[in-house]
């Protein structure tokens, strides 16, 4: 390949997608310090929508600009070096994170350790280190070198579903008697629900979890077999309002959580709102969520690496998360799209229509 190939995307109207050529860079033309990375594999589902959909407000199009109309969409991923001018990495050198939807991203790595680097590109902006962070594979626990496809799709959902399953812990739940759990066929949540139902076998929990999705995804919930009861967002009174009860909500939903809460009244425990708000079910958002608050994974995972150690924690994520993953071989089929011209239709047809929650995508450009 002698081009960097890529999509851009429209800012203002993100159904309008190009693809874009530069040239490859020769290491002789790159700056001292800079490191151009191949990007092999990565994933691409709705939570890569929500980037796009949320690009302006919450600043996702600040990682990857093109120009001042355009952007390419973030993805998470795995890449190798494929040339250096740094004394610290070599070709073949693994790394993954978050990437351009491209073929090839230039980075310039800033606080090099065993574990991984910084991107310190002045072009990308942030808010959050995570995003400018690059894992090394030689160094991490996590790393299975046969399943990078699942672990591109799952890592940058599953540690939110390992986070809550922590904070719900170190809460006692919240002295509830069941945990509902909203859009209970996305990965996030059968993440969570996997990891409750886990907790639930083993007898360190008693909690009932319950499971709530739309109409056409309830007999996938129910084969995944993790939720002890399934019920639709229309049956929302159908819920045990004698328990004490915990909402995990992934819809960001104000007018549905309002319902919910009114119908079970002193039994709603608490609620724990992940991801953004729906801005068109703002209404009486206060009435809504009296109860609880935004969850934010970062802040949870500092409380971790501070209590068990940065070591034992990475450890305790890498078990379940691989636990989980030979778990999800069984209901998950992972399609794979090659070459830019297929990414690009995949990505306009996940932006209308998200797709069946047994089908997981893979692409490489």
């Amino acid at each position: 390949m002698t081009h960097i190939q890529g999509i851009k995307i429209n800012r203002k109207d993100i159904s309008q997608a190009e693809n874009i050529r530069f040239p490859l860079p020769d290491k002789a033309e790159m700056a001292d310090g800079t490191v151009l990375l191949k990007l092999d594999v990565f994933s691409l589902s709705t939570n890569n929508i929500t980037y796009a959909v949320t690009g302006n407000s919450l600043n996702y199009w600040g990682y990857f600009p093109v120009d001042e109309q355009h952007s390419q969409l973030p993805v998470w991923g795995f890449g190798q070096v494929l040339a250096s001018k740094h004394p610290k990495f070599k070709p073949g050198d693994r790394f993954y994170g978050y990437f351009p939807m491209s073929s090839h991203v230039l980075v310039q790595p800033d606080k090099v350790n065993a574990f991984g680097f910084v991107d310190a590109n002045p072009k990308r902006v942030s808010n959050n280190p995570i995003y400018n962070h690059y894992m090394n594979m030689q160094s991490d626990v996590a790393y299975r070198p046969n399943d990078e496809a699942m672990q591109s799709l799952f890592r940058p959902l599953f540690i939110t579903s390992f986070l809550l399953d922590d904070f719900l812990n170190e809460n006692n739940n919240f002295g509830a008697q069941q945990i509902l759990i909203t859009s209970a066929s996305s990965k996030t949540s059968y993440g969570l629900a996997s990891i409750l139902h886990k907790r639930k076998t083993a007898g360190k929990t008693d909690v009932s979890i319950v499971g709530m999705t739309s109409d056409s995804n309830t007999d996938f919930v129910h084969g995944l077999e993790m939720y002890d009861e399934v019920i639709t967002y229309d049956k929302y009174d159908a819920l045990d309002n004698s328990k004490q009860t915990v909402i995990i909500d992934f819809t960001g939903n104000q007018r549905l959580l309002k319902k919910i809460a009114a119908h079970l009244g002193a039994a709603h425990a608490y609620t724990s709102l992940i991801g953004a708000v729906q801005n068109d079910q703002l209404d009486d958002e206060a009435g809504a969520v009296k109860h609880g608050k935004f969850f934010f994974a970062p802040i949870q995972a500092q409380k971790c690496i501070a209590r068990d150690g940065h070591a034992e924690f990475n450890k305790q994520y890498a078990e379940t998360l691989d636990a989980f993953i030979q778990q999800a071989k069984t209901w998950l089929s992972m399609q794979e799209v090659n070459g830019v011209d297929n990414v690009r239709e995949l990505y306009l047809q996940l932006l209308s229509k998200s797709p069946p929650p047994e089908i997981g995508y893979v692409a490489s450009i």
